[in-house]
Order: structure tokens, then C-alpha cells, then sequence
């Protein structure tokens, strides 16, 4: 059989088993997240801007601040490198 005919049977075969209803997965995991004061949503990663010196979410524009950091969590490498450097 030619490559490209024999290419073009297996994508078809490929989009068949797409277009089949599969269940999804459920999967669950337990999960820390930040959710936002102001419109409730959950702060995702790069969901933040500063401005004025003021921390803003992103998707609502509300002033947020931070929770401290518990030090006690990170590794002992990563906390020599990292706390000179930040001001909480």
C-alpha cells in the first residue's frame, strides 16, 4: 500500500475513535487555591499585575494581598536562596 494512502487510512481510523462518546475521566485530587475577595473567582498563575505598587487581580482589578510564607514548607536550599530577598 502506498505511505500516503496508507496515512490517510489511519488518520480516518484515528478521527473514527475520536468521534466515538468515550466517558470522561473523573479524577480528583486534593488542591490549595487562592480565590479573589472581591469577584470570588480562583486566582490562576499570571492572573495578578501590580500597579502603583498595589497587587491587582487580574480578572476583577481588585487590590489583593498575600498570605505570609511558611518557610517551614520549603526546602532548606530553596529558603537560603530565596528569603534575603523577599520583603513581606
Amino acid at each position: 500500500m502506498n505511505r500516503h494512502v496508507q496515512r490517510l487510512t489511519e488518520s480516518a481510523e484515528v478521527r473514527a475513535a475520536k468521534d466515538t462518546p468515550t466517558p470522561v475521566i473523573v479524577d480528583s485530587r486534593p488542591q490549595e487555591f487562592y480565590r479573589c475577595p472581591h469577584c470570588q473567582q480562583e486566582i490562576h498563575e499570571k492572573h495578578t499585575y501590580v500597579e502603583e505598587g498595589i497587587e491587582r487581580h487580574r480578572d476583577c482589578g481588585g487590590a489583593i494581598k498575600w498570605p505570609p510564607t511558611d518557610w517551614s514548607k520549603i526546602s532548606p536550599e530553596w529558603r537560603a536562596l530565596l528569603q534575603p530577598h523577599v520583603k513581606e
